[in-house]
């Protein structure tokens, strides 16, 4: 009960604190917006902006997972990774020095890892699938296999088949480990499935 209502403020922060930042951004007022941005890493993930900047993305992983619950440390690597993507933006609309390509792979692993290791009824992990895909298609050419394997099993798990099976499907060109195995029971999957899905 005491985790579900943690988790619960959080979800509330977030989503109090993305309003802010969208009213703020529209208005002109991005000075505003980045403050509330990095009041947001502060109170919502309870690590500055640039500490996890400089992280790779098990580190936060591991960091966020001291202490707390495996649920827990999901969750906050869900809010962790869209505060990361909305840090993103607004550099780019403040024209500063942009986060290089090796921040969207540690967005994308933080999404991953979130989505995937989520078992808590109040988050909607299909919520952050419109980021999943953005970032995706962004790092496509440069995606290492573990994390094209992550994002087939995501795409898996999220009921979007068509895509996990492209992934599928770029794995077995470049002979993924278990590739095969992983790919017969997918399909078996597929067969037990209503032809509406």
């Amino acid at each position: 009960m005491i985790r579900s209502d943690y988790i619960m403020r959080m979800i509330e922060q977030l989503a109090q604190v993305l309003a802010k930042i969208l009213f703020n951004k529209k208005a002109g007022n991005l000075a505003e917006a980045e403050i509330n941005l990095e009041n947001a890493f502060n109170n919502i993930i309870g690590l500055n902006s640039l500490l996890v900047s400089s992280l790779s993305s098990q580190d936060i992983i591991t960091l966020l997972g001291i202490n707390k619950d495996k649920q827990t440390a999901a969750v906050k690597c869900l809010f962790t990774a869209k505060l990361l993507k909305e840090k993103i933006e607004l550099d780019r609309l403040m024209k500063k020095n942009i986060l290089q390509e090796p921040d969207y792979h540690k967005i994308l692993d933080l999404f991953l890892y979130g989505i995937i290791n989520n078992d808590n009824a109040n988050i909607d992990v299909s919520n952050y699938y419109g980021d999943v895909d953005e970032i995706a298609q962004i790092i496509n050419r440069e995606l290492s296999p573990e994390r094209r394997f992550e994002l087939f099993r995501f795409y898996d798990n999220s009921g979007r088949y068509d895509k996990a099976e492209n992934e599928l499907f770029r794995l077995k060109e470049i002979n993924y480990p278990d590739i095969i195995t992983a790919g017969t029971i997918f399909y078996k999957k597929l067969e037990n499935t209503s032809d509406e899905i």
